[in-house]
């Protein structure tokens, strides 16, 4: 029998004595492609999953598949050359992270004339934070651009949104893709979700029970009795695009009893029906 509590996975080695550079993010297709390193903790960032986690002007704002004007993927959100009042779309984030840390954030944006880049505005909001929002404009240039607002550390921040926003009549069309947001507290990021099973067996499986008995944090651990298992898969984090890194994740929990040898951390990767252990 023991205890399992405070299960994480993110890109910081548990064990180094300083944390590895992070890795950049992958470049196959349907993955998004920001140019920067470390977890990107938006969803749905290259808009691979249509409107999924977005809110937007659905009149305004469309889903591009002409993969001339993506930036990376299969997709990109459009603002057609015309349009009166004002496109928006954002994403109010769900990762598990500091929100009070500095912080990187943006977007690629496409302009068809550079004489559209002051209608243009990339946005963070700090939801009830004592910083107040930042915002920048593309530069006046045709083609793809990376657009970044960088965040200094506040308090009191209860959520982050990136939106950007498009004034109306503009003379050209104008494309988004790859939006990032990335936390200077890499310690801080966690991708597991109920890490401490304080919310009972939510986002758990496996044949365990959840105890007061013992707990390293919290109120809560996973006691398991035999030879028995639990397991959390991607699909069950708050940000499930963070999977698709190409670099390294650490995963990593804190243990009580058992004997030696009888028990083992397992991290896999499944791509195509085959599953490749990686711990």
């Amino acid at each position: 029998m023991f205890y399992v509590d405070g299960v994480r996975v993110n890109a910081v080695d548990p064990n180094a004595k300083e944390a590895p550079p992070a890795s950049e993010e992958s470049r196959s297709a349907g993955t998004v492609v920001t140019g920067l390193k470390g977890i990107n903790l938006m969803d749905n960032p290259g808009f691979e999953n249509g409107y999924e986690n977005w809110g937007r002007n659905e009149s305004l704002v469309t889903e591009n598949t002409d993969t001339a004007f993506t930036h990376s993927g299969a997709k990109s959100y459009k603002v057609t050359a015309g349009v009166e009042g004002e496109a928006y779309a954002y994403c109010v984030d769900t990762a598990t992270y500091n929100r009070n840390a500095a912080f990187t954030a943006g977007m690629w944006v496409y302009l068809s004339d550079p004489a559209d880049a002051d209608k243009v505005t990339i946005h963070l909001e700090r939801h009830n934070a004592a910083a107040a929002t930042v915002q920048a404009h593309p530069a006046a240039q045709s083609g793809w651009q990376r657009v970044s607002v960088d965040g200094e550390a506040t308090t009191g921040t209860t959520a982050h949104a990136i939106k950007f926003t498009v004034s109306g009549g503009t003379v050209g069309d104008i494309y988004f893709d790859d939006a990032y947001l990335y936390c200077a507290d890499a310690e801080s990021i966690n991708l597991i979700r109920n890490d401490g099973f304080e919310s009972n067996k939510d986002a758990w499986g496996g044949d365990f029970e959840v105890t007061a008995e013992e707990a390293y944090a919290g109120n809560s651990s996973a006691k398991i009795t035999g030879e028995k298992d639990l397991f959390q898969a991607s699909g069950w984090w708050p940000n499930k695009a963070s999977a698709n890194s190409d670099g390294t994740l650490y995963l990593s929990a804190w243990v009580k009893g058992g004997e030696t040898d009888t028990i083992r951390q397992l991290l896999s990767v499944k791509n195509s029906m085959v599953i490749s252990p990686l711990v």
